[in-house]
């Protein structure tokens, strides 16, 4: 009896508040240690489906960064791990390439076992998205095609218009007055013979 009651009082002291009131009221170290581990038991398990589910229905999301969607599946990897549940390479694998088949489909059918012979390698998937995400960073970089029409109007307005071509003219002998240049190709003008009328025998010119 008294080695009943100190088992008893051990394992009440060594469990959580939360714990122990569901087992308080039992009388045998017995009957408390069961009732404790069918709990944490059935914790565990529901804990490690949940778990699996989340990781085998995992998906890329556009705007996440390859590298963050890699680290997420590997974290849910090792807490089930941690539960005794471990998940394979080949079935990892599988999971990743499941979760970019929406986004990544070339890599997907890269990796398709029926075309290469073999069965790829975990760490050769991963790298290859990564090599393809940062591909897409770049290539995000670059102008739009579509945008490209509104920049090339952006900086043909930027331009200095050129001021509109006057007629050049220059001074005649200082007077003031302007006349147009001759062109190259124009004949200059004959100076006129004064006439000659005799008028009662007097000469006039005109």
């Amino acid at each position: 009896m008294e080695r009943n009651q100190f088992a008893r009082y051990a394992l009440l002291f060594g469990m959580l508040p939360k714990d122990s009131k569901k087992v308080c009221k039992m009388t045998t170290a017995r009957e408390i240690w069961t009732a404790f581990e069918q709990d944490k038991t059935k914790r565990a398990y529901a804990s490690e489906i949940r778990l699996r589910r989340d990781l085998y229905a995992a998906k890329f999301q556009p705007g996440e960064g390859m590298e963050t969607y890699l680290d997420r599946l590997e974290g849910m990897r090792r807490q089930l791990a941690n539960m005794n549940a471990v998940i394979s390479d080949a079935d990892m694998m599988s999971i990743v390439l499941q979760g970019v088949i929406d986004s990544h489909r070339n890599v997907v059918r890269l990796f398709n076992r029926n075309n290469t012979g073999a069965a790829p390698n975990l760490a050769t998937v991963g790298n290859v998205l990564l090599g393809e995400d940062e591909t897409d960073k770049a290539c995000a970089v670059e102008v739009p095609v579509k945008d490209q029409p509104a920049l090339v109007t952006k900086v043909m307005a930027q331009r200095s218009v050129p001021p509109n071509p006057k007629k050049k003219f220059k001074k005649k002998g200082g007077s003031g007055k302007k006349t147009a240049m001759v062109g190259r190709h124009s004949k200059p003008r004959r100076a006129m013979t004064p006439m000659r009328v005799t008028v009662g025998g007097n000469e006039r010119h005109h």
